[in-house]
């Protein structure tokens, strides 16, 4: 069995004091910007020659910054899911949903992926999150990543609704979701749709391991 790397509250994961935070670093970086000690403005450095130069890239539309107001949705049909971040905003680096679960419900079946990571930041209530055949409770305030290639699903079976942030590294995987609200617009699609759709998005599942895990927490569908 895998071992579950679990940063906890302890002397070595504490806060850093006043003397070494983010607000003290960029007002010494300031001062010394400031100061002729600094020996020239930061970025000042020398040119490098034509042989040092890096290869200009090919030319890309210039980024944007992307600001999503608090309870705003993008794409959204389903009513538990918010999609914020998508991997047009990020380049392909990453997306991210904000996912409702009421008590006693699955938000994923069990499945794996072979070329996606998933990071899971609890905001409200608690998720049980299974891994391969470890099971995590992460509460709220809590971070769990989701290795690809691992069978991994994820419940709320404690007695509060619980919200989280699901981000999805690289980007691509809101697509999958956006295609399955558009599956299920019109009620229950085609036999095979589902799977298809899976095969498309690099999603195995693993429903085998459905009934045992709806059975032992008690959660449903």
């Amino acid at each position: 069995m895998k071992r579950l790397v679990h940063f906890a509250d302890s002397p070595e994961s504490s806060l850093p004091s006043e003397s070494l935070n983010r607000r003290s670093l960029m007002k010494w970086l300031a001062a010394a910007a400031a100061s002729a000690s600094f020996g020239g403005s930061i970025g000042a450095a020398e040119p490098p020659s034509p042989a040092q130069q890096l290869p200009i890239p090919t030319a890309k539309p210039p980024r944007q910054a992307v600001y999503i107001a608090p309870n705003a949705r993008r794409h959204g049909k389903f009513a538990q899911i918010a999609f914020k971040m998508n991997s047009e905003d990020t380049d392909g680096l990453l997306g991210s949903t904000e996912l409702v679960l009421e008590p006693g419900t699955i938000g994923a079946v069990p499945h794996l992926h072979r070329g996606l990571d998933e990071i899971c930041r609890v905001l409200e209530g608690s998720i049980h999150i299974m891994v391969d055949n470890q099971v995590t409770v992460v509460p709220a305030g809590g971070w769990h990543l989701r290795p690809r290639g691992l069978i991994h699903a994820f419940w709320n079976c404690g007695p509060a609704q619980a919200r989280c942030v699901e981000l999805y590294i690289p980007g691509g995987h809101e697509r999958f979701m956006n295609d399955l609200a558009d599956l299920f617009e019109n009620g229950p699609p085609a036999p095979g749709a589902v799977r298809a759709l899976a095969n498309r998005h690099d999603i195995e599942f693993h429903f085998e391991l459905l009934d045992d895990l709806m059975k032992r927490y008690n959660v449903r569908l």
